[in-house]
């Protein structure tokens, strides 16, 4: 029975792979939020008149249906990115802190934060999400450390 020990090599390959899907997804969530038109009114009928609401509702809202949908894929690409500095926490670090938990992350971030948003580019991206997720799954089985590369 032949056994396989990943290599420096390897392993490299899977915190670089786990990187570029954070990025891809970071550039699949601007791509949504460039296609969002917000404008803003000056108001006509009276000076406190809500004419904004609109404005509100298409990026700039707390409300969980424009806020979740606005801004998931971006913030999942950036703390998939965060997650590669040598200062992130236990938090911001927690995608990359085993090839484990970088597979868990990349399928949620494929899943939620790719294959969702912006059409067709999305569901390339995700393609390569879920690649890195395979990647760093079998890393996870062979060598479960670290997939952050720690950059300073």
């Amino acid at each position: 029975m032949v056994s396989w020990t990943p290599g420096k090599a390897e392993v490299a390959v899977g915190k670089f792979m786990h990187l570029f899907a954070s990025l891809l997804t970071l550039v699949v969530g601007l791509v949504h939020l460039s296609k969002r038109k917000p404008r803003i009114h000056w108001p006509d009928s009276g000076f406190i008149t809500d004419n904004n609401i609109y404005w509100r509702y298409q990026m700039f809202s707390f409300a969980p249906s424009v806020f979740i949908d606005n801004w998931t894929a971006v913030v999942l690409g950036g703390w998939g990115i965060m997650s590669h500095l040598q200062v992130s926490g236990r938090f911001l670090g927690a995608p990359a802190k085993s090839f484990i938990t970088a597979s868990i992350f990349l399928i949620f971030m494929g899943l939620f934060g790719t294959l969702a948003y912006a059409g067709g580019l999305g569901i390339i991206f995700s393609i390569f999400t879920f690649l890195a997720a395979v990647i760093a799954l079998v890393l996870a089985f062979t060598n479960n450390q670290s997939a952050s590369l720690e950059i300073h």
